[in-house]
C-alpha cells in the first residue's frame, strides 16, 4: 500500500502543476509495468519552462512540488527525469521499482 499511496501522490502532484502551471490543452498518463519496474509518463503541450533555471531553484530548495515529487521518487529508490523546454511542454519520467514481494502480491 506504500508504493500505491506514493504512485497516487506522484501522478496527483504532476496533474496538479499541470493545472496550475501550463497553460496546457492536453495532458497525458501512461503507466508501465515492466520487469521489476513501474514507469509513469505524464506528458502536457503547455508552455514548458526553462530546465537549468528549474533545477537551480531546486537545488535552492524552492519549487517545492518537484522538489517533493523528486524526494518522494528517491525514497522508493527510483529515478526521475524532467524534460521540458519553454514552448514545448514538459515530460515527467518516473521509474519506480518493483520488489519481487511486491510483484508476488499483485500477480505479476
Amino acid at each position: 500500500a506504500p508504493v500505491e499511496v506514493a504512485v497516487y501522490r506522484l501522478v496527483q502532484e504532476a496533474f496538479f502543476n499541470v493545472l496550475k502551471h501550463a497553460n496546457a490543452t492536453y495532458v497525458s498518463l501512461e503507466v508501465t509495468f515492466q520487469p521489476k519496474v513501474l514507469k509513469i509518463v505524464i506528458q502536457d503541450n503547455g508552455d514548458g519552462f526553462d530546465q537549468q533555471k528549474v533545477e537551480e531553484k531546486i537545488a535552492e530548495g524552492n519549487h517545492f512540488g518537484l522538489v517533493g515529487m523528486r524526494e518522494r521518487v528517491e525514497l522508493l529508490e527510483g529515478s526521475f527525469h524532467i524534460d521540458s523546454a519553454p514552448g514545448r511542454g514538459t515530460k515527467l519520467t518516473l521509474k519506480i521499482p518493483i520488489r519481487a514481494d511486491q510483484r508476488k502480491e499483485r500477480g505479476l
